[in-house]
């Protein structure tokens, strides 16, 4: 499934004390017939990924983050707490499960744990350096999944890419890793040459088992 933001057009249902104020609708729907699955209202314009059980949403106080997962505002159940000196990104590897992005509080490392939608741990990975815009292909069994992540391409030390490659690639490199969706463990790890500043110019065959 996929969302979308749109403005909420049935005024006639909303009290009249708040028709006043702007009001919105997300929709998710299906990625085959691209039908209403289900519909959520809003206050604001919101950015919002998720699966066909639901969302996930921040509460942070520091450096300390909550992540809640659940189909609305009312039904979201606490699913775990991070520490993170930046905003954690959350991806979702299958319907059933998601993944919490977040930065080291000393180091540079950048670390990525897996969960179910319930809340149990399922693997946890560690990465050297922050990564940026994740992008996800999922297998159609949900067994695997790949992820396209972006890093800074010079490391503290090493020369920065000079002429026409540093305007192409933006000071950035490319990783394309596939993961078993279940443990974790990495299948196959593919250094990009051009990287897609989006991320998303990849994707997996039905069962896992090729990259494209």
């Amino acid at each position: 499934e996929k969302a979308k933001t749109e403005p909420a057009l049935a005024a006639g249902s909303v009290p009249a004390e708040e028709q006043a104020k702007p009001h919105f609708v997300i929709q998710f729907l299906d990625l085959d017939s691209l039908a209403p699955a289900r519909t959520l209202r809003v206050d604001s314009i919101v950015d919002l990924e998720g699966t066909s059980t639901g969302y996930a949403n921040f509460i942070h106080k520091g450096d300390l983050w909550l992540l809640r997962f659940g189909p609305t505002p009312e039904q979201r159940q606490n699913i775990a707490r991070v520490r993170s000196r930046c905003i954690p990104e959350v991806f979702y590897p299958s319907n059933q499960s998601l993944v919490i992005g977040r930065c080291s509080l000393a180091t540079n490392d950048y670390s990525v744990t897996g969960f179910t939608v319930s809340g149990r741990r399922l693997w946890r990975q560690r990465w050297n350096q922050y990564r940026y815009y994740p992008a996800i292909s999922r297998s159609a069994d949900s067994s695997r999944f790949g992820v396209s992540t972006l890093r800074l391409a010079a490391a503290p030390g090493s020369p920065a890419p000079a002429g026409d490659d540093a305007d192409r690639n933006h000071g950035l490199e490319q990783e394309v890793q596939i993961l078993d969706t279940a443990s974790g463990n990495p299948v196959e790890t593919i250094a990009m040459s051009a990287p897609v500043l989006n991320g998303q110019n990849f994707s997996l065959s039905p069962d896992g088992r090729q990259l494209a």
